[in-house]
Parts: structure tokens; sequence; C-alpha cells
């Protein structure tokens, strides 16, 4: 075969790679990134920390190795790709780590805490600075706030009303709130992980101003005292691959507030 005819080939391939990948940025209200920027994987359960880190690091390493070329991303998708970063992760890891309500099943794993994940978070907001560099100087900030050199760039508070999740940002600290209701599904065991943890998304609340207030105590906690959460002092399995709740919650982000029914 002629290599013009080889790498006319690859180049109609890679093009149909490319625009299928494009497609997993689209918002959706099944499984995928969710109109307030959190991440459902496994049903309508949050996933930022888990499945979302995963379709996020190849969705960026394709979108910078391809900028520039005829395969690069239209504007919309390389917005979305900032989107999803400064209005999901950002929110998410005031510690430089993913906040464990966000991670799923994953919080009973021994590489949860991952030591230089800061570098990926810093080098996601390098790579963010090529693709939208009207933001350059925003993004500068953040990957020095990953470095460690910075402070927290942003202060507020935002409910993610998709995934009953609530995460309240400053310089000098961050409050995150995990609910569940019957729009969403609880944190899963699978796999054999996460044997312990039913009662995360109960109101389970991480305070972070170090960040590392969590380092490495997940296989010493006592599951049946989850921070935030009010309920019998028992251990409680979660649910396999999740499963719907039947409760109320709702909240707003112009005040402090975010409610449920009881237990």
């Amino acid at each position: 075969m002629a290599i013009g005819a080889v790498l006319e080939g690859n180049q109609a391939r890679l093009a149909k790679a490319m625009r299928q990948l494009a497609t997993t940025l689209q918002t959706t209200s099944d499984e995928g990134i969710q109109r307030d920027y959190s991440y459902q994987q496994h049903g309508a359960q949050i996933y930022n920390g888990g499945y979302g880190e995963s379709f996020f690091n190849v969705a960026l390493v394709w979108a910078y190795a391809c900028e520039g070329s005829p395969f690069q991303f239209i504007d919309a998708d390389k917005q979305q790709l900032l989107n999803y970063f400064e209005q999901g992760t950002l929110w998410m890891t005031h510690g430089r780590q993913f906040d464990f309500n966000v991670c799923g099943r994953s919080v009973a794993k021994p590489y949860l805490e991952k030591r230089d994940y800061h570098r990926n978070l810093a080098f996601q907001a390098q790579r963010l600075q090529s693709l939208a560099p009207h933001k350059r100087n925003q993004l500068e900030s953040i990957r020095r706030f990953y470095e460690g050199f910075e402070a927290y760039p942003y202060q507020g508070f935002k409910v993610f009303w998709r995934s009953d999740y609530c995460s309240q940002v400053s310089a000098h600290y961050s409050v995150t709130v995990k609910a569940n209701s019957c729009r969403t599904e609880p944190i899963e065991q699978g796999n054999q992980e996460n044997l312990k943890g039913g009662w995360l998304g109960f109101g389970s609340m991480n305070i972070t101003v170090t960040g590392k207030e969590y380092h490495n105590i997940f296989p010493y906690w006592d599951w049946r005292f989850i921070p935030g959460v009010t309920a019998p002092a028992v251990e409680r399995a979660p649910k396999e691959w999740g499963q719907s709740s039947s409760y109320a919650l709702g909240g707003w982000s112009e005040r402090w507030a975010f409610w449920r029914d009881d237990l």
C-alpha cells in the first residue's frame, strides 16, 4: 500500500476518534458531565474524583496534543473542558486532592490519596492555558495554587444540584457536604471495595484547611461515625453499585443552605 494511502487512512481514523471523544464532553442527564459540572457514573452517582478523573485526563491529553492541527477540538469543546475544570474540579480539590465525597468506592483504595496528585492538577491547569489563552492568568494562579505557591484563588459557595453535593471555599478553608436524595444514588460498594461506607453521603462533611486532615485516615476510621452524619452508631454497608434513595433534599447557592429530611 502506498505511504500516502496509509497516512490518509490514519488521518481519517484520528479525525473519527476525535469526533467520538468530543461527544463525551456534552452535558447530559445520563452518565457523564452534568449541567452543574459534577460527573456521574453508575447511575446518578457523583464520581468526579474517580471515573471523572479518568475521563478528563484522557480528553485533555488529546485536546492538548491536537491543538493547532486539523484535528483540534472546536472552541465549544475546549470551553467545555475549561468549564469542567473551573466549575467542577476546582471546587472539589481545595486540599490539592479530590474530596473523598466525590471519589465513590475509591475511598477504600490504598491509592486514593496520591501524594503527587497535586502535580497532575497543576499540569491540567498548565495544559488548559494552551486551549484557553483568554484565561491564562487565572489558570496560572490555579497552577501555582496546586503547586503550593499561592493560596486558593477563589471564594464562594456552590451547590452541585444534579449530584446533591455542595462546596464552600475560600483562601483559608473549604467545607464540602455530600447528601443523598431520590434524584441520586449514594456512594456505592463494588468489587469488594467500600464495604463499610454505608453512611457516606448521608451528610458526610469534609473540612479542609491544610489538605492533610484526612491523610491515611480511612483504614483506621470508625465507620459508625462519619463526620457530619447524624445516624445510629452502627456500621452500615452500602448497596452494591448504588441504589436510589427515597427522601427529599435541596439547596441554593446564594447563602449557606443545604437541607434534607430525616433518615
